[in-house]
């Protein structure tokens, strides 16, 4: 009878591990986990199959596009020469943010486009490697929202990113707090200066 309550509670626990990690396999923290693998080992592949990349620059270059108009005047200029010039700058700064989030994945081309302020640097130092840790991560059915630091406590980003449950697995596909992120990176180089 003991042997056979052994073989019983063996039997839950493998059942138990198996569903967990199954669930971990479809969680956000999984993903982010992935994300976090593929910008160490400098993978643009992987890092793109849990990034959403168009969709997520596409968004930062509309987010940095509003915050531009904001900052300058456009009510001098009519509304359909601001809005054709808006919509330029947001396809010029989405293929270069592009180009720059690949750059930094792939360990290349530090401080330079459009990201070159904004992505904390890389240990020179060391490994090349930078500090990612995730703080809090919220989920509803197919939507989460997770909360990033990335780089050293003196050069710390603080990423909000939204995602969508896709197919297999959750990709990361907005950058939600790119408004904050501007306005602490002026903070810091005003500081600086």
């Amino acid at each position: 009878m003991r042997h056979l309550w052994i073989l019983v509670f063996l039997i839950i626990g493998i059942l138990v591990g198996i569903f967990g990690y199954r669930w971990y396999l479809s969680s956000p923290y999984y993903t982010l986990y992935q994300v976090k693998s593929a910008i160490k080992d400098h993978d643009w592949e992987k890092f793109c199959k849990y990034v959403d990349v168009n969709k997520a620059s596409a968004g930062l270059a509309r987010d940095m596009a509003k915050i531009t108009e904001k900052a300058l005047d456009t009510k001098e200029m009519p509304e359909l020469l601001s809005k054709g010039l808006f919509a330029l700058v947001i396809i010029k700064m989405r293929s270069s943010i592009k180009n720059d989030t690949k750059s930094w994945v792939m360990g290349q081309d530090q401080g330079k486009g459009a990201l070159g302020s904004i992505l904390p640097e890389r240990d020179s130092a060391g490994d090349g490697k930078v500090k990612i840790s995730l703080t809090k991560v919220t989920s509803d059915h197919d939507r989460a929202v997770a909360f990033v630091d990335l780089g050293s406590k003196e050069d710390k980003l603080e990423l909000k990113l939204e995602m969508q449950r896709s197919e297999r697995h959750w990709r990361i596909i907005r950058i939600a707090n790119t408004l904050e992120i501007v306005k602490e990176v002026a903070e810091k180089s005003k500081i600086k200066d």
